[in-house]
């Protein structure tokens, strides 16, 4: 018997799984890679995160104004629900400013009926970004005519 003989499945085997055991961590690296290009939410600093929600709100953009929010604090249909109701009142004359205490980013406007509308939405430093928290701020929103 000669060394041909043997060269059944067995030596196949090994370059087989060598093969697939590429594949795999090809794939894993493709997988890490497309994760680490995935945009942060949040922003830089306050300021940012000030022109971001304006962005938003001037854009109509539930996806926008969602990745704007702490994960903790809105829920992820938070930014759809506040839109329906921004675009129920027909504003105009849209500002977003950001508090002289950079503790709020203040959304003012005047509704379809000529009222004057405020939301103020404190901001808050997670791992390095600036985010909004979800829950409005009870303090410091005043509405500028």
């Amino acid at each position: 018997m000669n060394k041909s003989d043997n060269a059944g499945p067995r030596s196949l085997t090994r370059p087989l799984v060598l093969l697939l055991l590429a594949l795999v961590v090809g794939w894993l690296v493709l997988v890490v890679a497309q994760i680490g290009e995935l945009p942060a939410s949040g922003r830089e600093t306050p300021d940012k995160l000030r022109a971001a929600v304006a962005d938003a709100l001037g854009h109509r953009s539930a996806d926008e104004l969602q990745e704007l929010f702490s994960k903790e604090s809105a829920g992820k249909k938070y930014a759809e629900t506040y839109l329906k109701s921004w675009e129920s009142l027909q504003a105009s004359d849209v500002r977003v400013e950001l508090s002289p205490d950079t503790a709020r980013v203040l959304v003012a406007a005047t509704a379809g009926d000529g009222n004057r509308v405020c939301v103020g939405w404190p901001v808050a430093q997670q791992r390095g970004l600036w985010y909004l928290e979800g829950v409005p701020a009870l303090q410091g929103v005043t509405c500028s005519t």
